[in-house]
């Protein structure tokens, strides 16, 4: 024998579980709508819908909407639209009621979680994400084009610095890795590498220093240190000290990037290769601290030169008589 209040029974029990799998996918979406923007400010808004309707002159509308974490709906009534338009309000600024989307009526819950409205909603928050790159975009094309222009400026004062050094090789390096940094920035960070130690040598070499032992550029750039900042005056040694120091940082940086990206000691198989702006930067850092290496070694010449130049010689031959 049928019974079809049990049947009701079973069918509204499918409805109770299927709605409560509904919104349990609701939270599950919601989470994966936050994690996928991150922390990017961004919000939104779906297509409006139409969420329930007494007759042709009452009904409520409304639309989904993301903003910080949370999925609600934003919904109006007609009554609503009648009051703004009595009163002149302008659509712009008429105000919406928000619920959260878990908390709201299921039926307005079952309208919303429609595949249209979420296709809209899932495209405005990807316009929004894409209108906030253009900016960034825009940005960091402003961003490169000063630092491209300050590159400028320091690549044409080692230019100067260099030239005016008179050491063939360290101007061959340098102009060498002006030309092939663009191309092969591995290759190019190896070059900035040999400069700054071919630099440091001639420094030493100009200033009378014995070869050392080990020529690598940690010990050439602190034998290098060591040499200027004898020559400092007492009251600057402790900011030339300093600064100095921050010089050989440059140089141990550009060592450990030489050695894990550049094709100094080879390619090993499957690396990643280094961003050209890593290379652009040991490049500027490397012209920075040459030009100020160059300046201190020519402000200040090798004692030997100095002692040269104010000694007198001794004359043996007797004074005048009186």
């Amino acid at each position: 024998m049928d019974n079809p209040i049990g049947a009701l029974m079973a069918q509204r029990q499918r409805l109770e579980q299927k709605a409560a799998a509904l919104r349990e996918r609701v939270e599950v979406l919601t989470a994966d709508l936050t994690a996928a923007v991150g922390e990017q400010l961004v919000t939104g808004l779906s297509d409006i819908t139409n969420l329930d309707q007494s007759d042709e002159d009452d009904y409520t509308y409304g639309q989904l909407h993301f903003g910080g974490g949370r999925l609600s709906v934003r919904y109006r009534q007609s009554r609503d639209d009648h009051a703004d338009d009595y009163h002149g309000i302008d659509e712009d600024w008429r105000q919406w009621q928000s619920i959260g989307l878990t908390e709201c009526d299921p039926v307005w819950r079952e309208k919303v979680m429609d595949e249209a409205v979420l296709a809209s909603l899932f495209r405005h928050i990807g316009e929004q994400l894409g209108a906030r790159e253009a900016r960034i975009d825009v940005s960091l094309a402003a961003v490169k084009k000063v630092i491209e222009a300050e590159s400028a400026t320091i690549d044409a004062a080692m230019t100067a610095s260099v030239d005016g050094f008179g050491n063939e090789a360290l101007a061959e390096n340098w102009h060498r890795a002006l030309t092939e940094l663009p191309l092969d920035s591995a290759d190019g960070l190896a070059r900035m590498y040999s400069l700054f130690e071919t630099l440091c040598s001639a420094i030493l070499h100009e200033r009378g220093v014995p070869p050392l032992r080990d020529s690598s550029l940690r010990h050439v750039l602190e034998a290098c240190r060591d040499e200027l900042l004898r020559t400092e005056p007492e009251l600057a040694r402790e900011g030339a000290r300093q600064i100095l120091s921050a010089v050989q940082g440059v140089g141990t940086g550009i060592g450990t990037l030489r050695n894990r990206f550049s094709s100094a000691h080879g390619t090993l198989p499957g690396s990643v290769p280094l961003d050209p702006a890593y290379a652009m930067l040991a490049k500027n850092a490397v012209a920075t601290a040459a030009i100020f290496l160059l300046s201190r070694h020519q402000a200040n010449p090798p004692a030997a030169h100095i002692e040269r130049a104010t000694s007198v010689p001794n004359d043996p031959s007797p004074a005048p008589a009186s």
